[in-house]
């Protein structure tokens, strides 16, 4: 099969529109910035990036590039190889944040090599 990198995150387009809505949830735990930027909307429980990411982050730059929609990620992503560190910046509530996260290979994410869950077990890196 051809290698498809894979970090796990479902993103969606935030626009300002869309901000609002979701501020004015009273459910939703944080206030997201009105930006036109990728929003992480789900974190896969079994993907690299489920002990860094988590819903409602709005990603602002991917390995030092400014990304304002979801495929400008997944063009980034695609590019790499698997295994390969990916840098995220993010907004999380009132705080920018940077975490790293290795790709993963997405044929892979069910069958589960013995590498991967391993890591994957460890939890918090």
């Amino acid at each position: 099969h051809v290698p498809h990198p894979w970090v796990g995150v479902e993103l969606e387009n935030l626009n300002v529109q869309r901000a609002r809505e979701i501020n004015e949830d009273p459910n939703v735990p944080v206030k997201v910035p009105e930006v036109q930027a990728p929003m992480v909307f789900n974190v896969k429980r079994n993907g690299p990036a489920v002990s860094s990411l988590q819903k409602y982050d709005v990603v602002t730059d991917v390995n030092g590039i400014p990304v304002k929609t979801k495929h400008d990620v997944q063009r980034i992503l695609t590019a790499l190889e698997i295994g390969e560190s990916v840098d995220f910046t993010f907004i999380r509530g009132s705080e920018t944040r940077r975490v790293t996260v290795k790709t993963a290979d997405f044929a892979q994410k069910k069958k589960g090599r013995s590498k991967d869950r391993e890591e994957g077990q460890e939890g918090d890196r």
